[in-house]
């Protein structure tokens, strides 16, 4: 079986419960760990957001994640994008445990965006643990993302509002 992701894809894996969707997300991710034990094969980095944005480090503040993602941004672009997504003043100083889960997925789809170029982005179940309003914003986020993108999530709603180009059916 050969699954291939062109830039700009943004594909859906769909499957029941216990199909191995999220396994098949942390294969891909762990890839780029050790490329010669897997027949997997990457010509891009990968960015692994589960639904609790583990990537995001508890003790780091919201500038202090990006600058670690997003290096090439000087302080003033930091501040801009972090004040875009409604985080301003002192506020980029809070710590990344203090934020509330869809102010974490904010942060995280920020640092996609910033990098989409350089990343296969992976989304296992984002959607999960947000309300109507941020699931809404994720998908419409999804939706203008310019990157490539595969999503594991159970949501036909969701799935249909971030403009998913193909599907792919786990057994």
């Amino acid at each position: 079986m050969t699954l291939q992701i062109n830039s700009g894809d943004k594909l859906h894996i769909a499957g029941s419960n216990g199909s191995g969707k999220s396994t098949l997300l942390r294969m891909i991710s762990e890839t780029t760990k050790s490329p010669a034990a897997t027949a997997i094969q990457l010509n891009s980095k990968v960015l692994y957001i589960d639904q609790h944005c583990s990537l995001l480090a508890t003790n780091h503040s919201l500038k202090e994640a990006v600058e670690h993602y997003c290096p090439e941004l000087d302080s003033q672009q930091v501040r801009y994008s972090l004040a875009a997504i409604g985080f301003k003043g002192d506020n980029i100083h809070r710590e990344i445990q203090q934020l509330s889960g869809g102010e974490k997925m904010q942060l995280a789809m920020l640092i996609a965006a910033q990098n989409a170029g350089q990343y296969l982005l992976l989304l296992d179940e984002p959607d999960n643990h947000l309300d109507l309003d941020n699931k809404q914003l994720l998908a419409q986020e999804l939706a203008r993302f310019i990157g490539s993108y595969i999503l594991v999530s159970h949501d036909e709603v969701f799935i249909k509002q971030s403009l998913i180009t193909d599907t792919f059916t786990l057994l």
